[in-house]
């Protein structure tokens, strides 16, 4: 919604060769997932040098939707001993 912050997004494909053309430049199609549903996100095309591809599980990013940011990402939770 603003200048510096960041969402997490899923990369789906590209848009059409005519949608680069129109939009001039290279784009790549991502789907934003929503909390605490992801299955209600959106789509977007954004310019692929906007991207920034992160080293991180798609099971990950969903817990950490789902959770609305209570579980971290990437981070290992403690079990709790009996």
């Amino acid at each position: 919604p603003m200048t510096g912050t960041y969402s997490f997004a899923f990369i789906t494909g590209e848009p059409d060769e005519e949608i680069n053309k129109k939009l001039n430049g290279k784009f790549v199609n991502v789907y934003v997932p929503t909390t605490p549903n992801p299955t209600s996100g959106y789509t977007l095309i954004v310019p692929k040098n906007k991207v920034i591809e992160l080293d991180i599980s798609v099971d990950q990013v969903l817990k950490y939707v789902i959770s609305m940011g209570v579980v971290p990402v990437g981070k290992k939770l403690k079990k709790i001993s009996k």
